[in-house]
């Protein structure tokens, strides 16, 4: 996708990236958040390296298909991804990824495994003990744990590091007390280092070589901040192939415990800003759903909306409604618990069909905000790059203030009823 917006001289140059389960997403964005060109990459081959060669695709893509860049180079590379994925790094190199499923997506590998502990929070630990149970020998030859982004980060230039999003997530990463209950050695672990600060620069030959390198956090992470999701009561759905509504609350949180399945069934973390929580809950596999319907009647995904609401097509209607139905609940329960969502900014590859925002705002009877850049962990991205060029940490008063200047909304999509009013 290529945008004709006009970058000025004086404005910094964000490449990012976005690493995700099948595919990876990358932009260049402008310091004003002007998105200017777009890909999408989808893996071949076997992880982690398809990553690898996916995003240098994606790479050569977005540098050389505008004439008014070709001569410039990035100011920063900023790359977020999904979570929790693990790659085990051995001395001859990477070995599969424990993916997000693992190890549940092993067959009886929980008739092998021990209950984990409940003093355990981190959402990394598990896996790993799981790993050293149930792949002993690949355990025993990995030297280091990186996530997707801290490995593509590693393999461009960057030392290895964990990434935290900010102090309060540790317990959620790894800590001391955590390595010594599972018995997993703190050596498999790199030095910690936040988001935000720049790890390096690219030492590998060709177009980036030299660029610094920006730390940035997990997908959910870079969302929120993409999404302008900083304020008390701002809500955001990230809607890709399963859903997630996300409300920024203040501390103390009553009826909810932090990382933990609160009141409600709410997923309770820190929120990025220091003071806040976020409140998530999530609608699985809805995306999946409407992408296995496409392949089902031998469409594309793209075209499937427009069809639906066109040929009225039963089966796709149907879905709709459970999806919407599905997230018109939790937004119910968010509000019976006191965290009322009178608007929601959209996010991820669902909110790129204007016939289903529509859909979806009528049914929530809520206002549904689609962002010029409705790829929001790209834009959050380039948002934490700008501030760690200008010097910045990624404080509440930093974040809000870039925020404004670079997150806009594209389209409010209101609900029939209250678009006269």
């Amino acid at each position: 996708m290529i945008m004709r917006t006009h970058v000025k001289e004086s404005e910094p140059l964000f490449l990012c990236g976005d690493l995700g389960t099948s595919s990876l997403k990358a932009a260049l964005i402008s310091g004003g958040g002007n998105l200017l060109r777009a890909e999408r990459i989808f893996y071949r081959g076997e992880a982690p390296y398809c990553w690898e060669d996916a995003f240098f695709t994606a790479v050569e893509l977005l540098l050389s298909s505008r004439d008014d860049l070709k001569d410039r180079k990035p100011d920063a590379l900023v790359l977020s991804g999904n979570g929790p994925t693990l790659v085990p790094v051995t001395g001859d190199g990477p070995l599969a990824p424990l993916l997000w499923s693992y190890p549940d997506s092993i067959p009886g590998a929980q008739n092998r495994l021990s209950p984990v502990p409940g003093e355990i929070s981190s959402f990394f630990l598990p896996k790993i003990a799981a790993f050293s149970k149930l792949e002993n020998e690949a355990y025993k030859k990995t030297v280091m744990f990186l996530t997707p982004y801290e490995w593509l980060n590693w393999r461009c230039g960057a030392p290895p590091f964990s990434i935290l999003p900010r102090r309060e997530y540790e317990r959620y990463y790894w800590d001391e007390a955590q390595l010594s209950l599972l018995g997993i050695d703190p050596k498999l672990f790199p030095q910690k280092i936040m988001m935000g600060s720049i790890a390096g620069t690219v030492t590998r030959r060709g177009p980036l070589h030299g660029v610094p390198i920006v730390c940035a956090g997990p997908d959910f992470i870079m969302a929120l901040i993409g999404t302008g999701t900083l304020e008390e009561g701002k809500c955001c759905d990230r809607c890709g192939s399963s859903e997630g509504i996300n409300v920024c609350a203040k501390m103390p949180l009553s009826g909810g415990i932090i990382g933990g399945i609160g009141g409600g069934g709410f997923r309770v973390l820190p929120h990025i800003l220091e003071g806040y929580v976020n409140i998530g809950i999530v609608i699985p596999k809805s995306g999946t759903l409407l992408s296995d319907y496409a392949a089902s009647i031998g469409i594309p995904i793209e075209d499937l909306p427009q069809k639906i609401f066109l040929q009225k097509l039963d089966g796709g209607l149907k879905i709709l409604e459970q999806l919407s139905g599905a997230v018109r609940a939790a937004l119910d329960k968010l509000e019976a618990a006191g965290y009322p969502a009178a608007s929601m900014t959209l996010s991820g590859g669902q909110a790129l069909f204007p016939q289903w925002n529509q859909f979806k705002a009528d049914r929530f009877n809520r206002v549904l905000l689609e962002c010029e850049i409705v790829d929001a962990e790209l834009a959050g991205d380039a948002l934490v790059g700008a501030l760690a060029l200008e010097g910045k940490n990624c404080t509440a008063l930093d974040l809000r203030q870039k925020a404004a200047k670079m997150i806009r909304i594209r389209t409010r999509y209101l609900p029939r009823g209250l678009e006269e009013q």
